[in-house]
Formats: C-alpha cells, structure tokens, sequence
C-alpha cells in the first residue's frame, strides 16, 4: 500500500495528504488537552475523597483518571474537530472538494454545506465517541499502567533522594505507552472507521456503514491502527514527560 500510493501520488502530494490540517490541529489539541487533563486530574485528587494516593483503589484512581480525560477531551475538542475534518477530506476526497489550503477548506465548508459553518462539525458525534474512547482509555490504561511498573522513589542514609535511572525511567514510559496504546486501538477501531466514512460527506448514516461492512468493520486497518496508535502513544507520552520534567509540570506527579 505505501509503495501503491508513493508510486501513484508521489512523496509530497502522497503521504502529506492534509498536513497542514493535521500540524494545526494537533499543536493545538495537544496544549489544551493537556493543560485542562493536568489541572482537572490535581484538582479531583485533592478534592475528592481524603484517602492518600496509596489508599486509593484501583478504581477510584481510574475513575479519577477516566473523568479528567473526559472533560478534558469534550473541550479541547470544540477546537481541535474542523481541522480533523478538513485533514479527512484533504486525504480521501480532495479531488471533490479541491480544497487548497485549511483556511480555504473552512470558508468553502462554511459557505457551500447546507448546514453553514455548522457543516464544520460533521461527524463530531461520532468522532467524539470514538476519540474520547480511544484518549480516556489510553490515557487511564498509561497512568494506571505506569504507576504499577514505575520504581518507587528511593532515598540514601541521609533522606536524600535517590536520582531515577534515565534509562529506566524512559523504558518505563515507552512500556507504558505501548500497552495503553495498543488497548485503546482494540477498543476503538471500528469506530474509527464509521468516523472516516462518514466525514467523507457521503451521507450515509452510522447503520448503514455496518450494514455495508459487516464483520470487517472490527479489522479494517487494524494492523495500522495498531502500529500507528502504539508509535504516536510513544512520542506523545514521551515528549509530555520530558517538556513535563523541564517546566516542573511533569504528567505523572508525585503524590
């Protein structure tokens, strides 16, 4: 399939497909995501319940996690959707709709869909149970499954801290990044394709795509999803715990 598609499209016009859309969207999910799931996350642990961290239950923490990524997703998701939907349509239906850039792509969705600037938001619902599955998911499965392999801080003879191993402390991060990632791919996927189809524009509702794709819609693209899940759940746990360390704000807090 890459060969097909370097062959047929070329490098440029090929596999960036909708990078811009995609660049855009994700600078801004990215911070917003984060901000509000870190701030929701501290606020609900300090707030809810008067159990310390080591008295908390593996499913009150979950609950905690899975709520803060909730929220968070609702919210960061007014702004992130119509760049997720121009990116779509820029990789697999741009020779209908000739978009030629993303602020050309909202002012023609804006102006020629029947529903306006409404016409933006396409598909939301469906892709918001899908994403925020996919994000709540990994994000509970990446904290729960850190705190269970991560080593506990140790101190010397004197109370001072004991410096983590970089090493481990990264193995530890990707460890986690791969599981969680793979979970929610599993969980997720099927959804993801009903959100494909249908932010293509071509009308059809959530029924008739499974009507249409049967039991495949459970492993299409599975084995990508999983790869690219896994990889872009690397680099984006990785960067959050580094940029997170460098301005004191790391992900995964201490108690």
């Amino acid at each position: 399939m890459f060969k097909d598609v370097v062959q047929k499209e070329g490098i440029r016009t090929g596999l960036y497909k909708g990078y811009s859309a995609s660049f855009y969207g994700s600078i801004m999910y990215g911070y917003i995501y984060f901000a509000l799931y870190k701030g929701l996350k501290v606020y609900l642990k300090e707030n809810l319940g008067n159990e310390s961290a080591e008295g908390r239950s593996a499913g009150m923490k979950a609950a905690i996690y899975a709520s803060a990524s909730t929220v968070a997703e609702i919210l960061a998701l007014c702004i992130y959707y119509p760049f997720e939907l121009i990116k779509v349509r820029f990789m697999t239906m741009n020779d209908k709709y000739k978009y030629y850039s993303v602020t050309d792509a909202m002012y023609k969705i804006s102006t020629t869909d029947p529903k306006g600037p409404i016409g933006l938001y396409r598909g939301v619902l469906t892709f918001f149970f899908t994403f925020m599955g996919q994000y709540t998911l990994q994000m509970t499965a990446y904290e729960l499954i850190s705190e269970r392999i991560k080593d506990k801080p140790k101190y010397d003879e004197h109370g001072l801290l004991i410096p983590v191993d970089i090493y481990r402390e990264n193995m530890h991060v990707i460890q986690s990044s791969i599981m969680s990632g793979a979970i929610a791919a599993l969980f997720t996927n099927f959804l993801e394709v009903i959100v494909f189809r249908q932010q293509s524009g071509n009308g059809q509702s959530v029924a008739q795509i499974l009507k249409e794709e049967g039991f495949n819609i459970f492993t299409k693209g599975i084995t990508a999803k999983l790869l690219l899940t896994s990889c872009s759940s690397i680099l984006f746990f990785m960067s959050m715990h580094h940029i997170g360390k460098a301005f004191n704000t790391n992900l995964s807090e201490a108690e």
